[in-house]
C-alpha cells in the first residue's frame, strides 16, 4: 500500500508540472491521499504539497488550517516547525498588505479572526489591528470597525489612544450617535499631543456639538480664530449654519488661500473678497442694496461647495442684528415737497 501511495504522490508532481492536471483536481487528488495514509512521515509529506498549492491557489484559510493540522500531528517534526514559522510570516505580510496579493477588507477580518495563533507580537499586532479597523471605517462598516478599534486601544499608548479615540468618534458620528462621539473623545483625552492629533480631536468635537444643536461650543471646541485650510473650512461650515454669511464668507475666503492657483480659485476668491464689495464698480454705478451681500453668499457656496438654492438658505433681514450690511437711514425725497404740476387746460 504504501508504494502505491508513494507512486502516485509522485505522479501528481509530474503531471502537474507537465500541464496534465488542473490544480483544483491536484488539491483533489492530494486530499485522497492525505486520508489514505496516516502515521508517518509520508502523510507528512503529502500534506506538505498540499499545502503549498493551496497557498499557490490563494486558499490561505484552509492552508492555514492544514498547518495546524500538521502541527497537531507531527508536533516534533522539523518541518512542522518551519511549515509554522512560514505561516506566521505569510499571515503578518497579508495582514499587513506587504504582499503581491492584497486581501479585501472582509476576507482579512475573516482571516484575522479565523487564525489568532497567527498573530504576531508587539507593534506588528497593533499595526495589523488597526490597519483592519481602518480599512473597514473606510467602507463604513462602523460595528467592526470599532471592534478592532477598541481591541488596539486596549495595550497602546496614550498618543495612539487619543488617535484612536478621534476615529471612533468619527465612527460614532457616522452612525448618527453624537454623544457617542463625545464621549469617546472624553476617554482618550491626554495631555502633550501632536499638533495634527488635537486638530482631528478638535474637528470631530466640533461636529458632534454642531450636530447637538450648540453652534456656539462647536466654534469654541476649534480654538481661537482660523488659520487656513481644514480648521478656517470647519469654522465657516458652523457660521454658514447658523445664518452669519459674514463670518462664513471671511473663513471660506482663507480656506481658499491653501487652494491650488488657476482661474477658478482665484475667481472664487474674488467673489469672496468683502473689500471689493464695499466700493462701487467702475463706471460709477452703485451697487443695489443686498448685492454685495449676494455675492459673497454665491462666493460662499461655491467654495463650500454646496451652491444650494437661495430659496431654501435663512436670509437675515437687512438692518438686523444677524445681517452684515445694515440698512442705511432712508432719507426723504425733496420731490415730495415741490408743488403739483397745474393741470393743463
Amino acid at each position: 500500500m504504501k508504494p502505491q501511495i508513494i507512486a502516485r504522490l509522485a505522479l501528481i508532481g509530474l503531471d502537474r508540472t507537465d500541464g496534465k492536471l488542473t490544480a483544483e483536481a491536484a488539491l483533489t487528488a492530494l486530499e485522497q491521499l492525505y486520508y489514505s495514509w496516516e502515521g508517518d512521515g509520508l502523510q507528512l509529506d503529502i500534506l506538505e504539497r498540499l499545502t503549498a498549492l493551496l497557498i499557490e491557489q490563494k486558499r490561505y484559510d484552509d492552508a492555514f488550517d492544514a498547518i495546524g493540522a500538521a502541527k497537531q500531528r507531527f508536533p516534533d517534526d522539523p518541518r512542522v516547525a518551519r511549515m509554522s514559522a512560514d505561516a506566521r510570516a505569510l499571515f503578518r505580510n497579508l495582514m499587513l498588505g506587504t504582499t503581491s496579493d492584497t486581501l479585501d477588507p472582509i476576507e482579512a477580518v475573516a482571516l484575522h479572526d479565523a487564525h489568532p495563533e497567527l498573530m504576531p507580537d508587539g507593534a506588528d499586532a497593533a499595526a495589523i489591528t488597526r490597519g483592519l479597523a481602518d480599512r473597514l471605517a473606510s467602507l463604513d462598516l462602523i460595528e467592526p470597525a470599532t471592534r478592532l478599534y477598541d481591541e488596539a486601544m486596549q495595550d497602546a499608548p496614550a498618543v495612539e489612544r487619543a488617535e484612536i479615540g478621534a476615529k471612533l468618534a468619527g465612527l460614532r458620528l457616522a452612525a448618527g450617535d453624537n454623544a457617542g462621539a463625545v464621549k469617546a473623545l472624553d476617554a482618550t483625552y491626554t495631555d502633550g499631543l501632536p499638533a495634527a492629533t488635537q486638530a482631528h480631536r478638535a474637528d470631530e468635537r466640533a461636529k458632534a456639538l454642531a450636530r447637538s444643536g450648540d453652534q456656539m461650543a462647536a466654534l469654541a471646541a476649534l480654538g481661537g480664530d482660523a488659520g487656513g485650510g481644514d480648521d478656517a473650512r470647519a469654522r465657516a461650515d458652523l457660521y454658514w449654519h447658523d445664518s452669519n454669511w459674514g463670518l462664513a464668507a471671511r473663513d471660506y475666503l482663507r480656506a481658499a488661500e491653501s487652494e491650488p492657483e488657476g482661474d477658478a480659485a482665484a475667481a472664487r476668491k474674488a467673489r469672496l473678497d468683502p473689500a471689493r464689495h464695499r466700493r462701487p464698480p467702475a463706471g460709477g454705478q452703485a451697487r443695489g442694496r443686498g448685492g454685495g451681500a449676494r455675492e459673497i453668499r454665491t462666493g460662499a457656496e461655491e467654495i463650500a461647495g454646496c451652491r444650494r438654492s437661495s430659496r431654501s438658505l435663512p436670509r437675515p433681514m437687512l438692518g438686523s442684528k444677524s445681517s452684515p450690511f445694515p440698512r442705511s437711514p432712508r432719507k426723504s425725497s425733496r420731490l415730495t415737497s415741490l408743488p403739483a404740476r397745474p393741470a393743463r387746460p
